[in-house]
């Protein structure tokens, strides 16, 4: 629901969606998953951390927004179970593996802190 409220709003051709609890996105993230949606003529770009997809982190088209309008009518409630209808392309994105992170626990915290201090900042 919330996707779709977002995407009922978005002015651009496609949207970038990802969760608010992930600090860590490689800024990068989006172009990769724009380049690779293009030329796949998929619907939607997922990226992929190695061992996952991550359906939480997609670029779609906003004119999806009537499929997704159709899926939650018909009783759908997950980001996962909507793209699997839809044609996806996955970008290897393991390189970029810490931006799929998400703060939902102490552990997770921690964890994000030692990342951050092992990436180098540009002067």
């Amino acid at each position: 629901g919330g996707l779709l409220s977002a995407l009922d709003r978005v002015s651009t051709h496609y949207a970038f969606c990802c969760p608010g609890d992930a600090p860590l996105l490689d800024p990068t993230l989006v172009a990769r998953l724009g380049h690779a949606l293009r030329p796949a003529s998929a619907d939607v770009a997922l990226p992929h951390d190695g061992e996952r997809p991550q359906p939480l982190f997609l670029l779609l088209p906003v004119a999806l927004r009537d499929s997704l309008r159709r899926y939650l009518v018909h009783g759908g409630r997950s980001v996962r179970g909507w793209t699997a209808t839809l044609g996806a392309v996955l970008v290897d994105c393991a390189d970029a593996a810490a931006s799929f992170l998400n703060i939902n626990t102490a552990a997770d915290l921690q964890r994000a802190d030692r990342l951050l201090t092992t990436l180098t900042v540009a002067p």
